[in-house]
């Protein structure tokens, strides 16, 4: 990036932020000791509010820490406050600071960490799908968002059986472009044909494995 680009980014980065202020200004103050870190829902509500997207949001607050009005409040680490400038809920709170260094934060990014990986399920798989692949060197699994959604009846589409969790198939040595995400997808099957199917030719496979891979 030129450092002209770099110049118009900052900017504009400034213009959104007295647009904030005037939108928002208990959160945007321009007075020190009036400044507060921003809930993580803040942000989130930000971005709907606005039509802007949440990586752009992070660029505006990113620019916002780098004023003199907010690098003191962030070394505090004050309590996290909503856009209205009420104070944020307890689990986006950081815990009490000691002789004015950051307190072990631990128990606060637990628990969100907890509360985003119970909204973001999708991520992890995905994230795994990926982690595998590359230890095992075959081809990624595309992403579920780009693969027709599981079975509403819970049976697998190999085997029809029932089963408590469906996992993703998919051919290891076919690899997903840009214009097909989902290339190399097959179905959704149990844990039991999931192994079978890519252990062939063996005594388990057998011509239910071979009709369902003739499907697909």
């Amino acid at each position: 990036m030129s450092s002209t680009d770099r110049n118009r980014g900052k900017k504009e980065f400034r213009k959104q932020l007295l647009t904030l202020r005037e939108k928002w200004p208990r959160a945007f103050p321009n007075h020190e000791m009036d400044v507060r870190p921003l809930a993580v829902d803040a942000s989130r509500e930000m971005a709907a509010a606005m039509g802007w997207s949440l990586r752009y949001v992070s660029g505006v607050l990113d620019r916002w820490k780098m004023t003199p009005a907010y690098g003191e409040a962030v070394l505090r680490c004050e309590p996290r406050i909503n856009l209205d400038g009420t104070r944020a809920e307890p689990i986006d709170q950081p815990p009490e600071q000691r002789d004015g260094e950051s307190a072990a934060n631990s128990e606060y990014l637990s628990e969100y960490n907890k509360r985003w990986s119970a909204e973001n399920p999708v991520y992890h798989r995905d994230k795994a799908r990926l982690r595998n692949a590359k230890v095992r060197g075959y081809a990624p699994a595309p992403g579920e968002k780009d693969c027709p959604p599981r079975p509403t009846d819970g049976r697998c589409d190999c085997c029809l059986r029932p089963t408590a969790k469906l996992l993703m198939d998919h051919d290891h040595n076919v690899f997903n472009t840009p214009e097909n995400a989902a290339a190399n997808f097959r179905g959704w099957v149990c844990d039991s044909c999931n192994k079978i199917l890519h252990i062939k030719p063996g005594p388990s496979f057998t011509s239910e494995h071979a009709e369902y891979l003739a499907r697909r």
